[in-house]
């Protein structure tokens, strides 16, 4: 399949209008996350950055969007908001080394669960592909003309990497690695004083879980 990559200024403005929503806010659920990590210390469990940033953005994404009209759910474990209109859900996720460049694979860092694999299937579905192997209790789960973004995350030493993707399609590893559009914005510095970086916190793995409900 191939990705539409989205990266000049108008061209990413027009399509984050489309979506409902601005790359002010993308940007701030970035940094949100950022400042929660560096609440921790060495003595919290390594996977607590990961963690708390990551929960941290799926916050503030809700925290901007709701006065909006658009609503929460956790459909499987999954936590997303959703557009008023019900065409658009945004959720938050780890990348790889990918995450934010224009050339080369971006896949989702970590292994997803059936959550993702009905959030991506429904996305293939509605792209006008067949429906594969869906089972139809996990079709009643997502909406059937909802399209779940991610907003990707990767955070390295000198800066954080990020984008709005539409994924599409699962490796047999279960990760995600075909995204049918990707819009990557300019990286966030770990020197910007909006994210107050400080170098002395330990950096850890992020670690998401995410739970499936038994249906």
């Amino acid at each position: 399949m191939n990705t539409v990559l989205i990266t000049k200024p108008i061209e990413v403005s027009n399509r984050l209008t489309a979506l409902g929503v601005t790359e002010e806010i993308l940007r701030e659920a970035v940094e949100a996350g950022e400042r929660a990590r560096l609440t921790c210390t060495a003595n919290h469990p390594r996977t607590t950055p990961g963690l708390l940033g990551w929960a941290e953005s799926v916050k503030t994404l809700r925290d901007r969007l709701i006065p909006q009209g658009w609503t929460k759910r956790e459909d499987g474990g999954l936590p997303t908001v959703v557009h008023p209109k019900g065409t658009v859900s945004l959720a938050v996720t780890t990348g790889d080394e990918g995450t934010g460049l224009e050339v080369g694979e971006l896949k989702s860092k970590y292994t997803k669960g059936a959550a993702t694999a009905a959030v991506v299937e429904m996305n293939f579905t509605q792209l006008g592909f067949d429906e594969g192997l869906l089972g139809p209790r996990l079709l009643n789960k997502v909406s059937s003309t909802m399209l779940t973004w991610y907003l990707v995350v990767r955070r390295l030493s000198h800066e954080i990497r990020f984008e709005l993707s539409l994924p599409s399609g699962l490796g047999e590893n279960g990760q995600v690695v075909d995204w049918k559009e990707r819009i990557i914005f300019a990286p966030i510095t770990l020197d910007d004083d909006a994210v107050k970086i400080d170098h002395t916190v330990e950096e850890a793995d992020d670690i998401i879980v995410e739970v499936t409900r038994k249906f």
